[in-house]
């Protein structure tokens, strides 16, 4: 017997939970679009290199700001150099303890994107900012 149905793959678990409204909401990230280009203009457009400066940050947000770059920027990084320390990859966010306060952590990244997802970031992470009182920057740099 010849079965003709297509075969499609189904997501993981993990995938799953990562886009379901309720792990966002825990994470304490806003939902945000789907980024979809309006133009062929806005696909076209290279990346630009920025620099995401965060300093006296609680240790507890590490995880929201590292989840905030994964959402708001998908396109993948124009940094990657072939056989890079792991530890200075661009997939690595290298979080450094606050010198002057206990349980802050600081961090200063190179990091590429559109100027549509770079704009995300910024609005995502100065409203954290603003909430958990800490300093963030990012600066375009190209």
């Amino acid at each position: 017997m010849t079965n003709n149905a297509l075969t499609v793959p189904t997501r993981t678990r993990h995938q799953a939970e990562l886009l379901s409204a309720d792990f966002w909401e825990d994470m304490g990230l806003p939902q945000l679009k789907t980024s979809v280009a309006g133009s062929y203009e806005d696909v076209a457009k290279p990346a630009q290199t920025a620099v995401l400066t965060i300093s006296g940050m609680p240790c507890a947000l590490r995880s929201t700001v590292e989840a905030a770059m994964v959402v708001c920027i998908p396109s993948p990084s124009e940094l990657f150099a072939s056989g890079s320390d792991p530890l200075t990859a661009h997939w690595f966010t290298a979080w450094r303890r606050d010198p002057f306060q206990l349980g802050l952590v600081e961090c200063r990244e190179v990091i590429t994107g559109t100027p549509r997802e770079l704009s995300y970031l910024r609005e995502m992470l100065v409203n954290l900012a603003d909430e958990h009182r800490f300093e963030v920057e990012l600066r375009i740099v190209d």
